[in-house]
């Protein structure tokens, strides 16, 4: 399994998880040849969004994600 919102696979979700998710949602090829799914895909809707971003952030910040796959190990 993958711990779902840490797209940079450093072990912990970070604003700049959210910031890698959004360019990969636009198309954009991520540093390092990161995959973007299914690392960055915090709804678990199988491709990156930008409302996996909105969700990684509301994580960091410590707003209510339990809804969502973010954070978890899947």
């Amino acid at each position: 399994g993958v711990l779902r919102g840490d797209t940079d696979i450093s072990g912990a979700i970070a604003a700049l998880d959210a910031q890698l998710i959004l360019q990969g949602a636009v198309g954009l090829s991520l540093a390092g040849g990161l995959p973007g799914v299914p690392h960055g895909d915090a709804d678990c809707s199988g491709t990156l969004q930008a409302r996996d971003a909105q969700i990684v952030l509301n994580q960091v910040v410590g707003n209510p994600v339990s809804q969502f796959c973010a954070g978890k190990i899947q």
